[in-house]
């Protein structure tokens, strides 16, 4: 009993050690977004910090993390970091709000001529938007108009969506076609692309999903793979070139139009409907992303390094603290 109580202790104080230094090396931007959620957790509403999160699960899931001796970088992700800012003031606000609306990139993606999935319909607080009809017997994704990290995505036939929407059951929610990725044997794959407003980094990811899951989130259990200077490794040539278009493309339009969000991550997935034209599709754009999945890679280790350089730089230029 003494033993395994000394060992406890030990381990204990290895524990707080770690976990000491790894907070006095992190970096300032780290510290700044400390700041900044408990100057402004006042404006913290009904947002991705807040909604649809099981605190209990997350409590467990930190409570591992610290068994397993992760670093708080690896634990959040950096994801405070690319959005924090947007509770600072009305403005950034404002901009949250509307990039998280599935609608905004539904209307951007029309208004820049980007690829994006069809829409036929959209119910935003008992509103019905029809675009296009539905056929009663193809199957179509609904998505909450607000949803993240592929919560609540649900695939169902035509006739049954208008059924719900008969009997009033559907609410805040838009349809869409379903893309199918021929490429990945019709299982969910998407690709995650951060961009900055002054395109001075980008970080590349593929998401694949193996289990029998519409979604491929890195929360719905996919796997995550890094993709060394934007190539991601097993592509063909053809779809190399179809997603390296579309990776110019939208470094771009961040720089151009965006500018004054610090960081995006893109959502992109293959679709094969059109059997003689492989083509690429932006489902959304986030602000509260992810930046460092839970992998080991000294490349995206500095690039993480640079990035909250350049997030340190973003937040003392617009005056955020």
């Amino acid at each position: 009993m003494l033993i395994i109580f000394i060992f406890i202790f030990i381990y204990l104080f290895l524990l707080i050690l770690y976990y000491t230094y790894d907070l006095i090396t992190l970096h300032k931007i780290d510290y700044l977004c400390f700041k900044l959620l408990i100057k402004y957790r006042k404006n913290i509403t009904n947002n991705y910090l807040t909604n649809n999160i099981n605190l209990f699960d997350k409590m467990i899931n930190i409570v591992k993390d610290i068994l397993y001796l992760k670093s708080f970088d690896k634990m959040s992700e950096c994801s405070l970091i690319p959005s924090t800012y947007t509770i600072s003031n009305i403005k950034y606000n404002n901009i949250n709000k509307n990039i998280r609306s599935k609608i905004f990139w539904y209307e951007f993606c029309k208004k820049h001529n980007l690829n994006h999935p069809k829409c036929y319909l959209y119910i935003k607080n008992k509103k019905l938007k029809n675009l296009n009809k539905l056929d009663t017997n193809k199957f179509y994704i609904i998505k909450p108009i607000n949803g993240y990290q592929g919560m609540d995505i649900k695939l169902k036939k035509g006739n049954n969506i208008l059924k719900l929407i008969n009997k009033n059951k559907l609410n805040n929610v838009i349809v869409q076609e379903k893309l199918n990725d021929c490429y990945f044997n019709n299982k969910a794959r998407h690709f995650r692309f951060i961009t900055l407003y002054n395109n001075n980094l980008s970080i590349l990811y593929e998401l694949k999903q193996y289990l029998n899951k519409i979604t491929s989130n890195g929360h719905t259990g996919s796997k995550i793979y890094y993709c060394l200077n934007n190539n991601c490794l097993k592509l063909s040539e053809k779809e190399k070139i179809v997603l390296n278009e579309y990776l110019i493309k939208l470094e771009y339009i961040h720089k151009k139009y965006l500018n004054n969000i610090f960081s995006l991550g893109w959502d992109l997935m293959f679709d094969c409907n059109n059997k003689y034209k492989l083509k690429i599709y932006i489902l959304e754009a986030n602000i509260g992303h992810t930046v460092l999945y839970d992998l080991d890679n000294k490349d995206l280790d500095n690039k993480i390094i640079k990035y909250k350089d350049l997030a340190l730089e973003f937040y003392k230029k617009n005056n955020i603290q």
